[in-house]
């Protein structure tokens, strides 16, 4: 018996497609409330979506105020839903109710899981972006234009710790790259070059000027580049780099410099994006300690203890408040092996709690 090909594709094709779709979602049954049916079903959406998120922060065992702005994600929660099926609606009193089953978007390349993968990964680092004008004065409005388009970019991700570029800096405003104060420094210098456009004349014997060679246009043009790098302060170590160029044509010289580096800016702020999506891609394992210290002095010899162990790649010390500090250790090894291999080392330290990738204990 011959096959129906011709008719048979087209189903195997969307079938393949929900099948794939399908691999890329988490289903969830839900219960939202609200004054009106509208406003139940938004509310179930975005339980769903807590539902969903929630499985994943666990499943990286992030510490307490170490996550993500889960605010933001839950706000955009319609945006992260792939279909809703109402199981039960109905008003109770003043209140609607619906109980629904919502399929989440689960897949690595979405808006949701992109987010939080990527700001899990690096443990939602502090990030300063310091930009600075590699030549000319009076270009600082536009080194705010650079810093505040790649922080907006940065916050829209996901990163809840972006904080003010003078914290990377010391008392006499230098940068210092090995700030404590952050966890990685966002640094670009900038450079203008301003000009009037002039196109070539022909010669024109009719008139007094015929011997000028070119022609005024009354516009000007700005070409605007940055050379930027992403350091980790605590390693001193360059994790990206990159460099972006643009231009602006205006009629006055303060016009043409604007739109160059609104331009650059944003051209930047992807940039950015991108090189932390990668570096929170290229993450192979980490462990979060959260110690109980009689001082900060303790802490810090514990920090140190840690620096000097095998296979330790480096440590964030993410400050001391209430007899307890959080240190992040970059290492491929497991807690209760570094656990042991800080005992071993003649460090006092112990055992309080223990999980997947957090280490808690006593010193």
């Amino acid at each position: 018996m011959r096959f129906a090909w011709k008719k048979f594709l087209p189903t195997l094709g969307i079938a393949l497609t929900l099948g794939a779709n399908a691999a890329f979602a988490q289903a969830v049954t839900v219960t939202g409330m609200g004054d009106d049916r509208s406003g139940a079903l938004r509310d179930a959406q975005r339980n769903a979506v807590m539902q969903v998120v929630g499985t994943y922060i666990d499943s990286r065992t992030l510490v307490e105020n170490a996550v993500v702005a889960l605010d933001e994600i839950y706000a955009k929660a319609y945006g992260f839903v792939k279909s809703v099926d109402i199981l039960d609606e109905g008003r109770e009193g003043d209140t609607y109710k619906i109980r629904a089953r919502i399929d989440v978007d689960t897949n690595p390349n979405s808006a949701l899981l992109g987010q939080l993968q990527t700001v899990a990964a690096l443990n939602d680092p502090r990030i300063a972006v310091v930009m600075e004008a590699r030549v000319g004065e009076g270009k600082g409005k536009y080194l705010e234009i650079l810093e505040g388009a790649v922080n907006e970019k940065l916050i829209a991700q996901g990163f809840s710790h972006v904080v003010a570029s003078r914290t990377a800096r010391d008392e006499a405003g230098t940068v210092n790259l090995a700030s404590r104060a952050v966890d990685y420094l966002v640094l670009g210098q900038l450079d203008l070059h301003t000009a009037a456009i002039v196109l070539p004349k022909y010669a024109d014997y009719t008139n007094e000027d015929s011997g000028a060679s070119s022609v005024e246009t009354g516009l000007t043009r700005t070409i605007a580049d940055i050379d930027a790098k992403i350091i980790k302060t605590d390693t001193q170590e360059v994790v990206g780099e990159f460099r972006v160029e643009e231009d602006g044509i205006r009629n006055d010289e303060n016009g043409a410099e604007n739109q160059a580096t609104e331009r650059l800016a944003a051209k930047a702020a992807e940039e950015v994006r991108k090189l932390f999506a990668r570096a929170g891609a290229s993450v192979n394992s980490n462990v979060q300690i959260i110690a109980r210290a009689e001082s900060q002095d303790a802490l810090m010899k514990l920090e140190a203890a840690l620096r000097s162990l095998p296979g330790v790649r480096g440590v964030t010390l993410r400050g001391y408040e209430g007899g307890k500090g959080t240190l992040h250790v970059d290492t491929d090894m497991k807690p209760q092996q570094l656990l042991r291999r800080l005992q071993e080392a003649g460090t006092n330290v112990f055992l309080e709690q223990m999980s997947a990738n957090v280490l808690e204990i006593s010193i």
